[in-house]
């Protein structure tokens, strides 16, 4: 029986292409880009496996690898919305915005009913510091489809950052109703006075938030906004001459920036952090004996250890009240100890809270009172020591010295010194902070 003939090379790339599409939709985009790529080495500048394979590589985060094939797509088809929107989703991701607009709106001229694509236009608006055109275009995308939390969502936050606060609540309140994430959109609603305040930042905000952060943190916090919080709360440490350590902790330790300040006055040093990025920088100094991931507090009411040191440079702005904190704290750490950390101060005016609303009842919350929500989140804080604990429309928590002098003395710590000092810069001004220095007894 005479052996079938091999399949023509158009049957094979349309094989492979099919493939391609089948990983892609399984979200295999490895496998999808190794399918695309084999079809186009068949049969080169087929317009739908160029579109594709640049999509793909734009969702395995390769912005470089995607734009010279969104340029092939558009020599071939100058009128594909699809390789002009692929090619100015590149653009974006290699910072390069100006060129992104023009891929976008190039896009939308061709098909201007997409409202992602508006949203997306947004975004570059946003990032090329023109943020009333970028809502005009939020506003396009949601005249479009009023049903998508997604655009919502990112719309809420360019009202927050123009403090449009009762418009920012809308758009939160929007975005709920349509299916958004309650725990982030609670605290993004309370953070613009709709809601009331829930006790700590979502954990998954925080370490998306320092994840995608990480590469250039230091350059950013120190070199743009001016962060001193590391320098001084070690500085000030080394003056009261309280050490050497046997054994400190660095809570929220990110990428270890107060870890070269503190270790020439300590033996064991270990650093905690919730971002896995962050960690890897800080490991790469060589300083921390010991790094550990996850959830500071979880730390605290679980290690073995006995401090003699525990610092935190600003690292209660993402973690709201204290009193769980203060109490662990007392449990890890030997008599004696120091523990020393920074607080931003609450502005003397702060948003209103609408006492109530956006936040399911699973999420535990406070009113700016202090007193605690219908679900009891926060049992253990009475009213009196949560007044002066407040969340504010930059999305971090800001602590009173009275709130932090009750806590002190609650859990049983002697107030060595405080000083107030800015801790870093937000729109060209200094941000006003606390620096604590406590003892245990």
């Amino acid at each position: 029986m005479p052996e079938a003939p091999p399949a023509d090379p158009f049957s094979q790339a349309k094989a492979l292409f099919f493939a391609g599409l089948a990983g892609l939709e399984a979200q295999r985009f490895e496998e999808a880009e190794q399918h695309f790529v084999a079809a186009l080495a068949l049969v080169p500048g087929r317009l739908s496996t160029l579109v594709n394979l640049a999509a793909t590589r734009l969702l395995l985060g390769r912005p470089e690898a995607a734009l010279p094939i969104a340029d092939e797509a558009i020599a071939i088809e100058p009128d594909s919305h699809d390789a002009w929107l692929h090619r100015a989703s590149a653009l974006a991701g290699l910072s390069r915005h100006a060129e992104a607009l023009a891929g976008f709106e190039r896009a939308l001229a061709l098909k201007a009913d997409q409202p992602e694509v508006w949203s997306r236009q947004a975004q570059t608006l946003d990032a090329l510091g023109r943020p009333d055109d970028a809502l005009r275009s939020y506003e396009r995308a949601l005249a479009i489809d009023a049903t998508l939390p997604e655009i919502w969502s990112r719309y809420g936050e360019a009202l927050r950052e123009q403090m449009r606060l009762p418009d920012a609540a809308h758009a939160f309140r929007q975005a709920l109703a349509h299916g958004a994430d309650p725990e982030l959109h609670g605290y993004m609603l309370a953070s613009v006075g709709g809601a009331l305040m829930p006790a700590r930042a979502p954990s998954r905000y925080v370490r998306g938030l320092f994840d995608a952060y990480a590469a250039d943190f230091d350059q950013h916090l120190v070199g743009v906004l001016g962060y001193q919080a590391h320098a001084l709360l070690t500085r000030h440490l080394a003056l009261l001459a309280r050490g050497p350590f046997d054994a400190a902790l660095d809570l929220g330790c990110g990428t270890g920036l107060c870890g070269p300040l503190v270790k020439p006055h300590v033996r064991h040093l270990t650093g905690v952090d919730l971002s896995d990025a962050m960690l890897a920088r800080a490991g790469a100094l060589g300083v921390y004996n010991e790094l550990v991931q996850g959830d500071l507090l979880g730390h605290l009411q679980t290690t073995p250890r006995r401090y003699e040191l525990v610092l935190a440079a600003d690292v209660f702005i993402y973690v709201g009240a204290l009193d769980e904190v203060f109490s662990a704290v007392c449990g890890a750490t030997l008599p004696g100890a120091v523990f020393c950390f920074t607080a931003e101060i609450p502005p003397a005016v702060v948003p209103n809270v609408q006492p109530g609303v956006g936040l399911p009842s699973k999420h535990g919350a406070l009113d700016p009172t202090g007193t605690t929500g219908t679900t009891g989140a926060i049992e253990t804080a009475d009213a009196a020591e949560t007044v002066g604990l407040h969340l504010l429309p930059s999305l971090r928590y800001a602590h009173s010295e009275g709130y932090l002098r009750r806590l002190a003395a609650r859990h049983g710590f002697s107030l060595l010194e405080v000083l107030r000092q800015p801790v870093r810069h937000d729109q060209r001004q200094p941000v006003d902070g606390l620096y604590l220095y406590l003892v245990r007894a």
